[in-house]
Order: structure tokens, then C-alpha cells, then sequence
């Protein structure tokens, strides 16, 4: 039974908490590790588990400890035998100077579909007192890290009782056939306008999540919208969703028909749940976010096409509408035109992502990956190096 210390800087959002926090919660559940989830920003944590006291340094959640890396409890940690550097956040000096090659030291990066990640992912990079740490690149490949996916996701997910359990949870009753429902988790933007101009005109349910989307959509309305209220708005009604739990969060991914969701986290989330979705990347300098869209785009595209015509894959107008409407969102030049042909188009997208999903099934995730590699690091095999480390 391993230790375990998952290291997460909140920087403005929720992304990088919520997937260092699954994964610590599915090291311990499912690999027996005994998980501490070091996190600088408590109070951020505390608006996704109430249960959380920003002001305690140390407590315990579920079957994890938690821990405010800046406090004296953890200045005086010694470090774990498996150590992970969550999205480049940088170890604190003392914690970093006591590691050595007993160590198994995992400097977890972001999310790609591109194919060079396949190149880095498992290098090795040598640092002081023969400490080694090793990129690792989560990816769609058999040659990346894999994604997260606890074992009993896809059962949860596809369970009508919890789809059930869900929507009383929330107050509402469960969707209709005639009456698509949307969720809206995205980030302030002028497509927001024209997705609201759009469901004017159609018969939907829009799902606004807590936070960013909620204050785009207020933005917009005459009168604003309260958490745990709803409105009419021309054919569609808008509901204004509470925080949600994680668990909770992936029951409306998959309850719903269309998900606009943003950042990492829910957008792995999303593919899982196996309906159409639109993905609001987060904006990085020189585009680099389109290139990683791009490629995103193109392994779907490319395992559609890979599919045989029995096997349901979406037509030519459905992914073009499908893609228009991504590309317009991402580009702040969404007009309601894209969502009515979207949503015209729901049932062979939905289609298109459940054959994704049963892609993705095909390799071990994320988790899995790590515990196979501590345990083969362990064992002491010979060492994948770094192109920069002299022979």
C-alpha cells in the first residue's frame, strides 16, 4: 500500500483541482494508496465540498487527507513513495530537496490529442540527489497516459435509477423525448449571447451550472437569475443550477443532450457521458488552444471514419454542423444559426460519441497507468531517458 502526496495549485478555475482530487480519490479507493491531497487555495476548494474548513491545515475527506501545502505541516512532510507535481504547480523547496531515487516522482501535465505528447510521455528527467521525475502526458493513444475513469463510471453513468436519483436531488423532473436539455458550464463570452438568441426560437432546457456561465447568462437577462431558480425565456426555460458535486456533475453530463462545457476536467468528463458536446477551451497565447482543439477534433474525426457503415457513424451534415458550431464557439463567432442546425443533428452526434467512448475504452486509464508504472519503477527496469540526459 503505497503513499501517496498529489500536489495542486489553484490558479483561477476549477479544472486542475477537480482532476487532481478524482485522482486522488481513485488511487485510494481503487489501488489501496494512502492519499494526501495537497492544495494552496482551501477556500476555492471549500465551493466544490462544503465540507471543507478553509482555516483547518489538516483534515480528512472521505479516505483522504487534505492539506494546505503552504502550512507547517506540510513544510515538515517527508516525502511519499509516490510523489505527484500536479500540471507544472513546482514541489516547495524542502519538500523538493529531500527526494531521491527511492522516490517515484510524476510531473503530471495537461490533457492532448496531439501526437507529439506520444514521444514525451514517460521521459525521465535526472535532478539532484538521484531523483529522476517523469512526464507524463494524459492522451487518447495506447502510447499516452491515459484518461481518468474510475471502474465503476460507465455503470454509474448509464444507470436510469441514478439518472432518476439525480433530478430529485435537483428538484427537477426527468427530460422528455420532445425537449432537448442543454448544460452550460463555459467561461464568459459573446457566443453565450448567441446561444440564448438561438433557444429563444427553440423548445429546450438549458441547465446553467454555478459560477462563470451563470454570470454570462445574468449578464444577458432582464431580471438575473438565482441559483436554484428558473425562467422562461421564449420557447426555452432556463434553470440556474447549484454547485454540484462531482458525482452529481456527471449524471447531468449524461442526463443531458447537448453539453457546452469548458477547461479539463469536465471535459474529460463529458466524453465519458457520451453525448454531443462543445467545448470551451481555455484561451492560450498564440492559439496554441486551437492547434490542441484541432487535434482533438481530428481523432474523431478519424475514428469515425475508421468505423464501417453498420456501425451508425454520423453523416456528413451532422459533423459539419458539428464542427461549425465548435469552431464558432471557440472563436466568439456563434450565431443561433449553428445551434438550431446542432440541434437538429443530436441523434447521430450522440451516436458519433458513443463509439468515441467505446474507443477510449480500449485503453487502461489514467490511474490504472500510474499504479502499473510505480509498481514496474519499484521493481527498478531499466529507465525511458530524457533526449537531454547525457548517455
Amino acid at each position: 500500500m503505497p503513499t501517496a502526496h498529489i500536489f495542486c495549485s489553484v490558479i483561477d478555475n476549477f479544472g486542475d483541482l477537480g482532476v487532481c482530487w478524482r485522482l486522488a480519490r481513485q488511487l485510494s479507493a481503487e489501488h489501496g494508496a494512502q492519499v494526501v491531497l495537497l492544495v494552496d487555495d482551501l477556500a476555492a476548494f471549500q465551493q466544490l465540498d462544503s465540507r471543507i474548513d478553509p482555516e483547518l491545515a489538516v483534515q480528512p475527506l472521505d479516505e483522504l487527507t487534505l492539506m494546505r501545502w503552504n502550512s507547517h505541516e506540510a513544510l515538515a512532510l517527508m516525502p511519499a513513495e509516490l510523489v505527484i507535481e500536479g500540471f507544472a504547480c513546482t514541489l516547495p523547496d524542502n519538500y523538493r530537496t529531500q527526494l531521491t531515487a527511492k522516490n517515484i516522482w510524476i510531473n503530471l501535465d495537461y490533457l492532448s490529442a496531439e501526437s507529439w505528447i506520444e514521444d514525451c510521455h514517460g521521459l525521465s528527467s535526472p535532478q539532484p540527489n538521484g531523483a529522476s521525475t517523469t512526464f507524463w502526458f494524459p492522451g487518447f493513444t495506447p502510447r499516452s497516459g491515459g484518461i481518468l475513469r474510475e471502474t465503476d463510471l460507465l455503470q454509474r453513468l448509464d444507470d436510469p435509477a441514478q439518472a432518476f436519483n439525480f433530478w430529485q436531488r435537483i428538484g427537477l423532473a426527468q427530460p422528455t423525448t420532445d425537449t432537448p436539455r442543454l448544460s452550460l458550464f463555459c467561461y464568459e463570452t459573446g457566443s453565450v449571447s448567441a446561444l440564448l438568441e438561438a433557444l429563444h426560437e427553440s423548445k429546450t432546457e438549458l441547465m446553467i451550472c454555478a459560477g462563470k456561465a451563470l454570470s454570462a447568462i445574468n449578464k444577458l437577462l432582464p431580471e438575473p437569475l438565482t441559483i436554484g431558480s428558473c425562467v422562461q425565456h421564449g420557447a426555452s426555460t432556463l434553470y440556474a443550477l447549484p454547485m454540484l458535486a462531482h458525482t452529481d456533475y456527471d449524471q447531468l453530463l449524461a442526463a443531458c443532450d447537448l453539453n457546452i462545457i469548458r477547461g479539463e476536467d469536465s471535459f474529460i468528463r463529458a466524453q465519458w457521458a457520451a453525448k454531443p458536446l462543445l467545448w470551451h477551451i481555455y484561451p492560450q497565447d498564440e492559439l496554441a488552444h486551437e492547434t490542441k482543439l484541432a487535434a482533438w477534433l481530428e481523432r474523431i474525426e478519424a475514428m469515425s471514419a475508421a468505423e464501417s457503415p453498420e456501425a451508425s457513424t454520423p453523416n456528413h451534415t451532422a459533423q459539419s454542423a458539428w464542427l461549425s458550431a465548435q469552431w464558432a464557439w471557440v472563436r466568439n463567432e456563434l450565431n443561433s444559426e449553428h445551434i438550431h442546425e446542432l440541434l437538429a443533428e443530436l441523434k447521430p452526434l450522440r451516436e458519433m460519441m458513443q463509439c468515441w467512448r467505446k474507443h477510449l475504452m480500449q485503453q487502461p486509464d489514467l490511474a490504472t497507468q500510474l499504479m502499473r508504472f510505480y509498481a514496474n519503477k519499484v521493481e527498478s527496469p531499466p529507465e525511458k531517458p530524457h533526449p537531454d540526459k547525457p548517455l
